[in-house]
């Protein structure tokens, strides 16, 4: 053995080479992409759900039922359970199987323990987290449901109660909350950065929305425009509980599971489904007989086919969205769900039943700072998923990322 070889023989294994460092940053720089390209797919799939069940809670007939809407789409999450029953039953058959090889698998470098620099001599050796087990994974989805309902119950009541534009305002400072809950769990660094990201994005989303308030102003006199909210502050407040739960949950979710390595997405959306079709069942005689929201299922063969389609696209842009959250960042999917609103305006050139007068110079402005902000984040993103980490490391079992 030459005496390079001897040397090499005698590093460490996390010092062995410059090598896997940058296999590792090609594969971070892969999952970002992956990542991205998720969360945009996750955007369009909101929109087109905007575009569909928009005639389900507006104009005449309409059934606007924010609870029933919320836990049909929430129900639908429980046909996960079933690929992952399977997928368990194989599991434990292939646990009587011999053992084939001793060999272990690397660990993913985004479940590495402590950063390995290659800048210094200060090497440590990395420790992999465990894969959550099943109950492991039911315990977080217990949590995880509940937060998940009251945020997106808490958005259709806010437009059952109060304007659109409103609603639209309010919800898009989960990007503020996002970023204080994040460095608060120390998933997110505040930085210049991602602080003025979360400002034009929120700018814009006034923009556009101011601009959309405008046009339902002067056209008032049609006989069409819907009614004057029912109850603003009351809705006002949903909007603002609806935006704190969304920081929450998006939050907690990259806390507690880091990556798509150490948990089952489709695992823990089959059993957020399961507590909430069986905890919420006793909720609906109770807002039936306070009159909060009387139990009526979807009138038309219509309304239910849009419950359809809507629940559909809820079962996987909800899987998507998780996967975005664990490749990437809280605050990065924050700020890149506002692409909705460009994309809506987008779309709109396209779908007839849509207001092409809404694109305005003012809407067009807003749409461009919530994708400077976007572009922002990504390119912050980027820069760090070039590093051997990812920009990630662990400690005490949960993301943490590298100060700036």
């Amino acid at each position: 053995m030459s005496l390079q070889g001897e040397r090499e023989a005698l590093l460490p294994p996390s010092a062995k080479m410059p090598r896997q460092a940058e296999q590792d940053k090609v594969r971070n720089q892969a999952r970002f992409i992956s990542g991205v390209a998720l969360l945009l797919s996750v955007v369009f799939l909101w929109t087109l759900s905007n575009f569909i069940t928009g005639a389900l809670e507006t104009g005449e007939g309409a059934w606007n039922k924010p609870f029933m809407i919320t836990y049909l789409n929430t129900a639908s999450f429980v046909f996960y359970l079933i690929p992952s029953y399977f997928k368990y039953r194989r599991q434990r058959q292939n646990d009587y199987l011999p053992v084939q090889t001793n060999e272990v698998p690397p660990p993913s470098p985004a479940t590495y323990t402590t950063r390995i620099s290659l800048d210094n001599a200060n090497l440590v050796e990395a420790a992999p987290l465990p894969k959550l087990t099943v109950l492991e994974t039911a315990k977080v989805a217990a949590w995880w449901s509940a937060v998940w309902f009251l945020g997106n119950w808490a958005v259709n009541a806010a437009l059952a109660w109060t304007s659109v534009a409103s609603t639209t305002i309010l919800t898009s400072t989960s990007g503020f909350f996002t970023l204080a809950l994040g460095r608060v769990f120390r998933v997110e660094t505040l930085t210049r950065v991602k602080i003025f990201a979360a400002i034009a994005s929120f700018l814009g989303v006034v923009l556009v929305t101011q601009s959309d308030s405008s046009l339902a102003t002067a056209s008032s006199g049609d006989s069409s425009y819907p009614d004057v909210p029912s109850n603003p502050i009351l809705g006002d407040f949903a909007a603002i509980i609806s935006s704190i739960a969304y920081a929450v949950y998006v939050v907690l979710l990259k806390v507690q599971l880091g990556d798509e390595d150490r948990a089952d997405p489709i695992l823990l959306l089959g059993f957020a489904g399961l507590y909430n079709v069986i905890c919420l069942i006793p909720v609906f005689p109770l807002l039936h007989w306070t009159g909060v929201e009387t139990f009526e299922l979807p009138p038309t063969s219509t309304a239910w086919l849009i419950c359809g389609i809507n629940g559909l696209i809820t079962l996987s842009s909800d899987y998507i969205y998780i996967l975005a959250v664990l490749k990437t960042s809280p605050m990065l999917v924050t700020v890149g769900l506002s692409l909705t609103i460009p994309c809506a305006l987008v779309g709109s050139l396209f779908v007839p039943s849509a207001a092409v007068s809404a694109i305005t110079f003012t809407s067009l402005v807003g749409a461009v700072l919530v994708c400077l902000g976007f572009t922002m984040l990504g390119s912050e993103g980027w820069k760090k998923s070039q590093e051997p980490d990812g920009g990630v490391v662990r400690a005490e079992g949960r993301d943490v990322e590298a100060a700036q």
